[in-house]
């Protein structure tokens, strides 16, 4: 089924110059809890989700169900989504059996302000309002998309600067004793 080939990099060199995704990006299936950090190993989750589709695919007689099973959506805006739906599209060609060159797998990036998939090889792009996300399809501008895999991607989120707090400051606060906050140029 599946061609015994070389790994591939995901670099911006292989990527038509365009950028890798950042340190950072993170990625959350679509009906799981909780986010982790985008890898685009061939060996990896997203890959093994990848191969899945296509294996479900090859032996899916239903020509609609086999299109939904090759599609794979990323939602998100930026250049982090528009980078992880650029390597889910490399990620999937490199992975594609031989029998599926008739009907390529489609990677949709879909998000509000979703960055023009023009350069991004591969990538269609779909604008508009995400009105649901569900494991196996989305809703982006009144526009219903069936998927075989859906995945959020986002820049990891920059935390705002945390003040420490003092051991004795804290027991003051725990007992209920009125602490005044620091405000100004020295402030802690």
């Amino acid at each position: 089924m599946f061609v015994d080939r070389p790994v591939p990099s995901f670099s911006a060199s292989s990527s038509g110059g365009k950028a890798a995704p950042p340190n950072g990006t993170r990625i959350a299936f679509a009906g799981e809890e909780g986010w982790e950090a985008f890898c685009a190993d061939p060996h990896g989750k997203l890959a093994t989700r990848l191969r899945l589709a296509f294996e479900y695919a090859e032996s899916e007689p239903d020509p609609a169900e086999r299109m939904r099973l090759l599609t794979f959506a990323v939602v998100g805006d930026g250049a982090a989504a528009a980078a992880v739906a650029l390597a889910v599209a490399q990620l999937a060609r490199w992975m594609m059996p031989p029998e599926f060159a008739e009907s390529p797998a489609r990677v949709v990036l879909a998000g509000e302000g979703a960055v023009e998939s023009g350069g991004l090889e591969g990538v269609e792009t779909r604008r508009g309002r995400i009105e649901q996300v569900g494991s196996n399809a989305l809703t982006v501008g009144g526009d219903w998309i069936a998927a075989g895999v859906v995945l959020r991607a986002a820049p990891v989120p920059r935390s705002a600067p945390v003040r420490k707090v003092s051991a004795l400051e804290g027991l003051m606060r725990r007992i209920g004793f009125p602490v005044a906050e620091a405000i100004g140029p020295g402030a802690a």
